[in-house]
């Protein structure tokens, strides 16, 4: 594999155009830096999309699929360091608790 499936690192490096294990580097080609909230829309309901799923997954909503997961602060404000820092509290997959720290 060219890129780890961590998805969290997966968002740093579509927000701050570093490799998570670089993050003093300078960013590569930053005029293509996308928001956090751009990144998590591309795993959520873009993979869903994707993946021809979207009216059963890809975002919280009545009627779809309870997968989600709960993370030990907030990506959506800070630095973008700051996602690197984050961690899974929790994986709810189908409504049923999977994994917790």
């Amino acid at each position: 594999p060219v890129e780890t499936l961590d998805p969290l690192q997966g968002i740093y490096a579509a927000v701050a155009r570093k490799r998570a294990d670089e993050p003093e580097s300078e960013a590569w080609y930053p005029e293509q830096c996308i928001s956090v909230e751009e990144a998590v829309r591309a795993y959520t309901r873009g993979a869903a999309y994707a993946c021809g799923q979207e009216r059963v997954a890809g975002s919280i909503a009545t009627n779809k699929l309870a997968d989600l997961v709960v993370l030990s602060a907030d990506i959506f404000s800070g630095p973008a360091e700051g996602v690197l820092e984050t961690q899974v509290d929790y994986t709810i997959a189908g409504g049923e608790i999977v994994y917790h720290r």
